[in-house]
């Protein structure tokens, strides 16, 4: 609170976690100095630079990566979000669904699977956590569409 504060464009993904993040540690943004920025990799330069005391960055980025590896610090990580949701269509049957998360789940246990994870930035699936998933929207605080767009909430 009450330090100048740099996040990614207020429409991107990863700022709606990080506000309802900071939201439930009791901070308002609203109510606080925000610049947004463009890229993830801006909001370190900032920070590195002077331009802001604290910035907001998904821990799985390359941003992040960077940052941690060169000395930078980590005040705080939220509990863990679905972010990565992959979806089906309606013409794949239960089975067929079974059978793509039994793939999705294997794929660390083979030194193929472990490039493909490391290729999109991951460790692995998780496909137990859809009924966290419909919830996602409740927690970043979307009502009638309000993270569509760039509408905030």
């Amino acid at each position: 609170k009450g330090q100048k504060i740099v996040m990614p464009e207020k429409v991107a993904y990863m700022t709606k976690f990080c506000t309802a993040e900071l939201r439930n540690q009791g901070i308002d943004l609203a109510k606080e100095d925000v610049n947004y920025v463009r890229e993830q990799e801006a909001v370190t330069f900032y920070v590195d630079n002077g331009f802001a005391k604290v910035g907001a960055i998904a821990s799985y980025s390359g941003a992040a990566r960077k940052w941690v590896k060169a000395g930078g610090t980590i005040l705080h990580k939220s509990v863990t979000q679905p972010y990565f949701p992959l979806v089906a269509g309606k013409v794949f049957s239960s089975e067929q669904i079974g059978a793509m998360q039994k793939a999705l789940l294997a794929l660390p246990n083979s030194a193929e699977g472990q490039e493909v994870l490391k290729s999109i930035g991951i460790q692995g699936f998780d496909t137990g956590t859809e009924a966290k998933l419909r919830q996602l929207l409740d927690w970043l605080g979307c009502k009638d569409g309000a993270c569509a767009a760039g509408k905030q909430p």
